[in-house]
């Protein structure tokens, strides 16, 4: 099974974004250890100037 999601932060809202991400990552990784992949990914053209790197991919 696959899920793949697609999310537009608020203007400004980059950074807490970005740790919500992380929180959600590390969660998985707890919670569900039969999960393969769980990676994550930005549209550099939609990128604004306070977000950073989404999440850091993990299996």
């Amino acid at each position: 099974m696959a899920l793949c999601s697609r999310f537009t932060p608020r203007d400004g809202a980059g950074e807490a974004f970005d740790e919500l991400v992380r929180e959600a990552a590390a969660a998985v990784l707890e919670r569900e250890p039969g999960t393969l992949v769980y990676a994550c990914s930005e549209v550099e053209e939609r990128r604004t100037s306070d977000s950073s790197s989404s999440c850091t991919p993990t299996a």
